[in-house]
């Protein structure tokens, strides 16, 4: 038997169910028909946790990645987590993807905070590291309406609080330091090569106020590295 605490959950994963349901039945696109029942879930989430001033937004582009997850989530003033939508029975599990989806993976895997989801399988990643283990919605959402139901409510529970009412970590010891920094460092030298690459897109005859990275490139090799490639220079 559920846990009677965790009935507010398990009405709004039917309210879920149902709202996927309907929407499934539709002509439209398998992945946008759960973004509206998705949101709601999260709200209904967000607020019963008191946490009223979480938003998302949808779309939400990281420039220097050059990727848009399907939604930015924010805390008060603060971007705090990533959500990336599936269609529902594609796979979530970054080690099944190929193509546009691996290559997706690799840009967003060092986000702080990472969720994954087709609406069924919930996945979060802090830093590429899965965070708990995979929680799954038993039943298809084309079918099982109000009575889709978690395989485990209260790790459901925790896994929607973990990207919802996540908190930066403080850093007590050098070495959590540096494991956080790592990624970071990833993303800055990934957004310096698609700065480079963004420069090079330019016409020659713009000035160098419009290509300061190339400009700090050539200053690098002229006074540093004569024959560091970009790679290299980004990486340093």
């Amino acid at each position: 038997m559920a846990d009677a605490r965790l009935r507010w959950l398990q009405e709004a994963v039917s309210v879920f169910g149902a709202e996927c349901k309907r929407n499934l039945l539709g002509p439209g696109d398998r992945e946008a028909a759960i973004r509206s029942p998705l949101e709601q879930l999260l709200r209904t989430i967000a607020a019963h946790h008191a946490r009223p001033e979480i938003d998302w937004f949808p779309e939400t582009r990281i420039p220097h990645l050059g990727v848009r997850p399907d939604y930015a989530v924010r805390v008060g003033k603060d971007v705090t987590g990533y959500i990336e939508v599936k269609r529902p029975g594609k796979s979530v599990d970054p080690d099944s993807f190929t193509g546009h989806d691996r290559k997706q993976w690799e840009r967003l895997r060092d986000l702080p905070n990472l969720l994954y989801t087709n609406g069924t399988h919930w996945r979060v990643f802090q830093y590429g590291a899965q965070i708990g283990e995979e929680v799954v919605l038993m039943g298809a959402l084309k079918s099982a309406g109000e009575k889709l139901t978690a395989s485990d409510l209260a790790a459901f529970d925790a896994l929607a609080q973990a990207v919802l009412c996540w908190d930066p970590p403080k850093m007590r010891r050098v070495s959590v330091l540096v494991q956080h920094i790592a990624p970071l460092c990833r993303l800055l030298r990934e957004a310096v090569r698609e700065q480079l690459r963004a420069e090079a897109g330019l016409n020659t005859a713009d000035s160098k106020a419009d290509c300061p990275f190339i400009g700090l490139r050539s200053d690098w090799r002229r006074l540093l590295f004569p024959t560091a490639d970009d790679a290299t220079f980004a990486d340093g």
